[in-house]
């Protein structure tokens, strides 16, 4: 089996590494990768686990046709293997509805994407075996076959599932219809929900999007269409009785969509291949709109990505470095409502606001076009939310480019060190409100200086970043974190779900190991506000008591109340706990510091 060649160069350099000092001024050490220790934990929420994903081929060896699997999820034949792998569209149908009577609780998923994402970024598509995932790209049987092989990069891809939950039996009821479109949908990415409506979307082979649509009061399936205007699709949300998408277009900017369907008729009547499939575009913004917000019922909020930005749990673009004028990403507002509360195609052309770039805070050029605006939510008159960055797509881009401001190629192992974790970030954490004067801005967890590469050199050197954090370092003190995957506002508290990536760059550098230690923090991370003066405390730093659940994707809060349902994300297909989780936070009386378990 090849070995890719940036793990080989990396556990070349580790053995010289360790005892080495750290590359100077990185943001990230060794001292950091051998010794952090995560917090302690204080729950407010008991956990209860509704679904997980089951096994469903048996992996046997790279390139090795699959065995069969035994109808109990056992092999007999090599190990299980579960490649549905994460949460990764999430929404509540009927909601308001008293007399509403079916399945509440909807989401898609995707299979394997921490192989699409290497194998459009960092990591060339070479079979990749480890002791918690594959990754078998060519050699795949779907890359193998004789009809319609699928491409290397995309050998991994398994077609997604849909799913829906019944609070009331405790039922998960696979969804997934018999439509032919679901064999070319790269994953459910998205889900939104408006009465008995239920909508999910994602991208697709074609390099378009995908919507499919059930009537949620009986399960009824309705239908699909897709989007050739649009090439990606994330975030969905209802404000005054209206529902919302924000999207990515061809033309590489970004739209908010008006669903103006029903759930008799999803798509409006329009043909199963059209531009919007029936959808209004009531508002433009120069980049793609990843996360939508309701700012205080006013108006819609947005963090938006550049077009140029690698999202790599997608694994469908190649990062491209964009000149300074091309940098979109940020938070933006959107105009006020009209006078019903609603926008509508006369909005499609007024002016979004942008009130936060990366740039204002992240001093690489390279690291500031690879970072975007991550989970955004309005919480006690502010706008919260925070940054995603993919070490990744930074380390592609500097060692590709040949301009001033790029490391370019590196020579050997210790470079290779240098180069990630000088570019590797940690996720900072905001919040911003409109006043009189305008836009306020603080940074709540955060760095005060970053590293930035000295032109025409390899070499790193701390810049300031004009920001001094209100309550401490990024990713909430963890050098790890580095997306803001998801948010929950509830009357009493503010949830932030991070994906910890700490134990996929372990494996990364050679020195993850089995029995997991229990003391290397592996596992996503909950991060609760209960006051906006006050600092943040750890809901959990484990994955809610499952280390391969190494972030949490998507988050709401049932019936609007205090509850949430939670989706875990992990790509660790060869794990009994690896894939996608399904769980149901109910508050305690008190917080605890005794674990969950």
């Amino acid at each position: 089996m090849r070995v890719f060649t940036l793990r080989a160069a990396l556990a070349c350099a580790l053995p010289i590494a360790l005892n080495a000092a750290s590359p100077a001024f990185a943001q990230l050490s060794w001292n950091q990768v051998l010794n952090f220790k995560a917090p302690p934990e204080t729950p407010a929420y008991a956990s209860e686990l509704l679904g997980k994903t089951n096994a469903d081929e048996c992996f046997n060896g790279v390139g090795v046709d699959y065995p069969p699997i035994n109808p109990d999820g056992t092999c007999s034949i090599g190990q299980p293997k579960r490649n549905q792998s994460y949460v990764w569209g999430l929404t509540q149908a009927g909601l308001g509805d008293p007399s509403f009577a079916g399945d509440p609780i909807w989401f898609g998923t995707v299979a394997n994407p921490i192989c699409g994402g290497s194998a459009t970024g960092l990591f060339p598509p070479d079979p990749n075996l480890t002791i918690s995932f594959v990754c078998e790209y060519g050699e795949s049987m779907l890359a193998r076959r004789p009809s319609h092989p699928l491409p290397p990069s995309l050998g991994d891809w398994r077609m997604p599932h849909a799913f829906s939950y019944n609070m009331t039996s405790r039922q998960l009821t696979d969804r997934t219809p018999n439509d032919p479109i679901f064999q070319t949908i790269l994953g459910l990415r998205s889900a939104g929900a408006l009465g008995n409506a239920s909508i999910l979307a994602g991208p697709t082979f074609q390099n378009d999007v995908a919507f499919a649509a059930w009537d949620a009061s009986t399960g009824t399936y309705r239908g699909s269409c897709r989007a050739t205007a649009l090439n990606q699709i994330r975030q969905w949300i209802t404000v005054n009785g209206v529902l919302y998408a924000g999207a990515g277009r061809q033309t590489g900017d970004g739209v908010i969509l008006r669903w103006r369907g029903t759930p008799d008729n999803p798509f409006n009547g329009s043909p199963s291949v059209s531009d919007y499939c029936g959808f209004d575009v009531v508002g433009t913004l120069a980049a793609f709109p990843a996360y939508l917000a309701n700012y205080d019922g006013k108006r819609l909020a947005a963090s938006a990505w550049n077009k140029s930005t690698l999202d790599a749990e997608g694994g469908v673009a190649t990062p491209k470095l964009s000149g300074s004028s091309s940098l979109s990403a940020g938070v933006y507002l959107g105009p006020p409502f009209g006078a019903d509360g609603e926008y509508t195609t006369a909005d499609a052309g007024a002016k979004w606001s942008r009130i936060w770039a990366p740039a204002q805070y992240e001093q690489d050029p390279v690291v500031a076009n690879t970072t975007g605006a991550g989970a955004i939510t309005f919480w006690k008159g502010w706008l919260w939310f925070g940054t995603m960055q993919n070490d990744q797509s930074a380390s592609l881009l500097h060692s590709s480019c040949t301009r001033s401001f790029c490391y370019g190629k590196p020579a050997n192992g210790n470079e290779n060190i240098t180069l990630l974790f000088n570019v590797s970030r940690a996720a900072s954490i905001w919040r911003a409100r409109m006043t009189s004067e305008g836009a306020e801005v603080q940074l709540l967890y955060g760095q005060t200086q970053l590293p930035a590469l000295v032109p025409n050199t390899k070499t790193f050197q701390m810049q300031p970043t004009g920001w001094t954090p209100l309550y401490g370092q990024a990713g909430f003190d963890n050098p790890f974190v580095t997306y803001t995957w998801s948010v929950s506002a509830g009357d009493n508290d503010l949830l932030f779900g991070m994906y910890d990536y700490r134990y996929v760059f372990d494996i990364r550098l050679n020195i993850a190991s089995k029995p997991i230690d229990p003391t290397r923090g592996y596992g996503g991370d909950l991060w609760r506000f209960t006051d906006p003066d006050t600092p943040a405390q750890a809901e959990t730093v484990d994955g809610l008591d499952n280390w391969p659940t190494y972030g949490f994707r998507n988050m709401l809060r049932l019936d609007n109340g205090p509850s949430v349902i939670v989706g875990g994300a992990s790509s660790l297909n060869l794990e009994p706990d690896g894939g996608w989780q399904l769980k149901y936070l109910t508050p305690l009386t008190a917080p605890t510091v005794q674990p969950r378990r």
